[in-house]
């Protein structure tokens, strides 16, 4: 009911997006949570037998601004999914920046123009097609880093799709016929609920399979870096301050000290009730 609900909210142009600042780790395993133990795949033991694995580019910013909601709604449909058609193997989730070039053959809007929509949001233009305001979701102008394509994929070990059945896969009401599809109940609106929220991103979802080899959906969307901003603090008050530094442990002695350094703060390190300590106190003067 609720896909059925959502698609005609998007054929109506009743759904706008929610901007709000998102880690991309936190979102993948919140839909991994919820797309592996789907009603239908629970009653079985396959998931058991399958493994789940999480690859995130090194570049990939920890926190994007973006539409959680529906990009969690498309990475759980993904996921199930895979599940659902995979008896062993692993399932592998993979999330990149990739250049202008491979997100323009795909269809996707252009960063540029991405940007100037964002931007006109976030100084009150209310025509956009965003919800809320920029001050509701806790969005400053500064917070907006650099943009990038964004590139999310699924991919399976399952029994893949005959390339005959390509054509059906992103249909509403549709779903290929096989003895797995038989097997486990839908509506055939996930993958085209998918598609939609994608294109409403400003993204696009393709696919490619071999039978018996798997499958991989990718979907690309723009996004931009949410950068939080850090207080502003003052350490003027210790300039030509010697600092005497005390812990029993370790790491947290060596953290401490880069931090006094970073600071330009003259300090003797020690760890906690040692004799050095003692004989540090006595020969300086420490602040």
């Amino acid at each position: 009911i609720n896909d059925i609900l959502d698609l005609s909210k998007l054929e109506t142009g009743q759904i706008k997006l929610n901007l709000l600042p998102t880690n991309i780790l936190e979102l993948v395993n919140s839909a991994y949570s919820i797309g592996h133990v789907m009603p239908d795949i629970s009653s079985s033991d396959q998931s058991a037998n399958i493994k789940f694995n999480i690859e995130i580019g090194t570049d990939v910013y920890d926190n994007i601004l973006v539409d959680a909601q529906r990009l969690k709604q498309v990475l759980i449909n993904l996921i199930s999914n895979a599940y659902k058609f995979t008896a062993g193997g692993a399932v592998t989730v993979s999330v990149n920046f990739i250049d202008k070039k491979h997100a323009k053959r795909m269809g996707v809007k252009s960063l540029r123009v991405a940007k100037a929509e964002v931007k006109n949001w976030l100084i009150g233009d209310t025509s956009m097609h965003y919800s809320g305001t920029p001050s509701d979701n806790g969005i400053l102008p500064n917070q907006i880093g650099k943009w990038h394509y964004l590139k999310i994929s699924v991919k399976d070990t399952g029994i893949g799709i005959h390339h005959a059945d390509f054509g059906k896969i992103f249909k509403t009401f549709s779903q290929i016929d096989s003895t797995l599809t038989k097997k486990f109940s839908g509506t055939g609106l996930g993958l085209a609920l998918s598609k939609k929220f994608c294109n409403l991103m400003g993204g696009a979802i393709q696919f490619d399979s071999e039978v018996d080899m798997g499958s991989d959906f990718y979907c690309v969307i723009p996004v931009c870096e949410y950068k939080t901003i850090q207080p502003v603090i003052d350490y003027s008050f210790l300039e030509n301050k010697k600092v005497l530094l005390v812990n029993d442990t370790l790491t947290d002695l060596i953290t401490i000290s880069e931090y006094l350094d970073a600071w330009h703060i003259e300090h003797a390190d020690c760890e906690t009730g040692t004799r050095a300590s003692l004989q540090y106190i006595g020969k300086s003067q420490f602040n």
